[in-house]
């Protein structure tokens, strides 16, 4: 039995000490910008991009975006346990994936270092990364990342070159409903932005504006 808690305990080490060694260096993030990312380099470079700092991105997106993809980001550590066991609770009842619960610093994470595998090792390392991100940065950080390098479509990334090319005007300029409609499309902004499904995320414009009423 001891031998046996012995070697538990030694492959325990061993994964940790090799999480360690590959983990990325997130403390970087704290004063440099992602130039690319992983998900960037699956699925193509940027037609144009220019980092916005926080400051410069409407209040009207951060909002409408906290209200489609992670209510709770500025009350949790990264993970939010309650959506956890709602996705669950729910995928079980539909017997299919009907529901996800990545946060945004998951979210992130995802974008910026994993590939697309579904596995449980990925999964692990998502959660690990995730507390990592958290540890190092602050929300608003997080946050800034994130609308700098999510995908709004078809190789366009981030808040600026969605502005410009959904409405022709700034991220620092756009609207409450023009917000929306951007927060309705990060499902999945390839198929959302196209014009066969403009009824579905019309509906979810409205759900994402009566969202945003109740939590501001």
């Amino acid at each position: 039995m001891k031998k046996i808690i012995l070697l538990a305990l030694f492959v325990f080490l061993v994964g940790i000490g090799y999480f360690l060694y590959t983990l990325p260096p997130i403390w970087n993030l704290k004063t440099h910008n992602p130039q690319i990312t992983a998900f960037m380099k699956i699925k193509g470079s940027p037609l144009e991009r220019h980092w916005t700092p926080l400051s410069h991105i409407a209040p009207s997106l951060r909002l409408a975006v906290m209200a489609s993809e992670d209510q709770y980001f500025y009350g949790h550590q990264g993970i939010d346990w309650d959506e956890v066991e709602a996705s669950i609770k729910k995928n079980l009842r539909k017997m299919r994936w009907a529901r996800g619960a990545s946060t945004i610093s998951m979210q992130v994470v995802k974008n910026l270092y994993l590939s697309s595998d579904k596995t449980l090792w990925r999964k692990a390392k998502e959660i690990l990364y995730t507390w990592g991100l958290e540890y190092y940065l602050t929300k608003n950080r997080i946050l800034e990342i994130y609308l700098n390098i999510v995908e709004w479509g078809p190789r366009i990334y981030g808040a600026e070159a969605a502005a410009q090319h959904y409405f022709q005007t700034s991220a620092e300029n756009l609207t409450l409903e023009q917000s929306a409609y951007l927060a309705a499309l990060l499902p999945n902004p390839r198929a959302l932005s196209q014009p066969r499904h403009q009824e579905w995320v019309g509906r979810r414009v409205q759900w994402i504006l009566r969202v945003i009423e109740k939590i501001h």
